[in-house]
């Protein structure tokens, strides 16, 4: 397995952030501080622009966050700031030999008119008159600034409105042609659930298509003569899919209200369970909370079996640990670590079923490896003969 710090190198490599806003707005200030020098140096008339450009784009970044405080934090408004900015002072430097220093500004201005449009209408989908008067303000400026100047560059961003609104129009209809919802409020769903930690537009949509459909939840208390002590719960529902949507927050909502309700000290397991079995949302969990108290309740009353002495089997790739209770139950872990394991698929606990092997299946996600992952496991495969082999082995010793 590899060490923390590999793991940290490994996600790095998928992320972006900008620096702190205390730096990005510094350098806005050098900026906007090099572009007055070089404006008042050149031409009077274009600095009076250039106070338009800074005057629009706090403008715009007050409304996105008013909008959404969470989602436009200051550090991203800092960092979308520098943005129009250093491509406005790139197009000044250009501009200079030029002698057309005025260009440069309303192109900086166009630039970051288009730039706030195409962030309101991606980013965010709260349908408030704010949202509207802003991309308004900004597709009515991008326009005006093309018809008051006498040349054809502008025109260009006039240009981008009707390609930006075919590309909307086209990820609309291939979103509800793929997967039946609105390609936008998709795409949408994800920016919230990623970047403002707000997981209820996606699982709005999941409540929409999500299907009802009955799951196993084993549960293994540990308790002494007066009271319970302690439970493994293992849910074949899946954690995820990320973040705190749907049911990624499961594990930690079920030992939560097991300690305050009970006062359990709980452990959680992945269960035999892909994507297609993550719950809808935060209400689906709360629904199976509910159902892990009943049968805790019931767990109380049942007569206590023995505890065997784990055991361990190994077979070819496979490996297996398991903790027997008498002679007929046990709680089972696989895992490959030459290989990897993911998701093991639910026709697992159906065929052990099927061979009377009273066996709760936990899958130890032995994932992080260089190789391609074996995600979802089913028992088709050749990693998943070996691994209902394994357990048959284990379960009949």
């Amino acid at each position: 397995m590899p060490s923390t710090r590999g793991l940290a190198e490994y996600y790095k490599r998928y992320s972006f952030s900008f620096p702190s806003t205390k730096r990005l707005m510094v350098l806005n200030a050098g900026l906007a501080l090099l572009q007055a020098i070089a404006t008042v140096l050149l031409c009077t008339e274009v600095f009076y622009y250039l106070i338009i450009f800074w005057a629009l784009n706090w403008f715009s970044m007050a409304f996105l966050y008013k909008i959404s405080p969470i989602l436009f934090s200051p550090r991203r408004l800092a960092g979308f700031l520098f943005t129009t900015s250093l491509y406005t002072s790139i197009l000044l430097v250009i501009s200079i030999p030029l002698r057309k220093p005025l260009l440069a500004v309303l192109l900086g201005l166009q630039f970051s008119a288009v730039l706030t449009c195409l962030v309101t209408i991606f980013l965010t989908s709260q349908r408030t008159s704010l949202r509207l008067c802003l991309i308004l303000i900004n597709t009515t400026l991008v326009v005006l600034i093309s018809v008051l100047y006498n040349t054809t560059l502008p025109l260009y961003y006039v240009l981008s409105l009707p390609i930006i609104t075919t590309t909307l129009l086209f990820i609309k209809k291939v979103g509800s042609r793929t997967v039946g919802v609105n390609g936008l409020d998709l795409f949408r769903g994800y920016v919230n659930a990623f970047l403002a930690d707000n997981p209820r537009p996606l699982e709005r949509i999941f409540e929409r298509r999500g299907i009802t459909v009955e799951k196993r939840i084993s549960i293994v208390l540990f308790k002494n003569d007066k009271k319970p002590l302690g439970c493994f719960i293992i849910p074949e529902v899946h954690p995820g899919p990320f973040r705190r949507v749907g049911g990624s927050s499961l594990p930690y909502i079920l030992s939560s209200e097991l300690r305050k309700g009970y006062g359990l000290i709980t452990m959680v397991f992945h269960g035999p369970s892909t994507h297609a079995e993550n719950p809808v949302s935060l209400s689906e969990c709360l629904k199976i909370s509910r159902q892990v108290s009943d049968l805790i309740n019931e767990c109380c009353l049942e007569k206590p079996e023995k505890v065997c002495s784990p055991v361990r089997r190994e077979s070819s790739v496979i490996e297996c640990f398991a903790i027997k209770f008498g002679k007929e139950k046990g709680l089972f872990f696989i895992d490959s670590f030459s290989e990897g394991l993911e998701d093991l698929s639910g026709e697992f606990t159906e065929i052990l079923q099927k061979r009377k092997l009273e066996v709760i299946l936990v899958d130890s996600h032995s994932s992080y490896i260089s190789s391609d992952l074996n995600r979802p496991l089913t028992p088709e495969t050749r990693l998943g003969k070996l691994v209902l082999k394994c357990l048959e082995d284990l379960a009949n010793l």
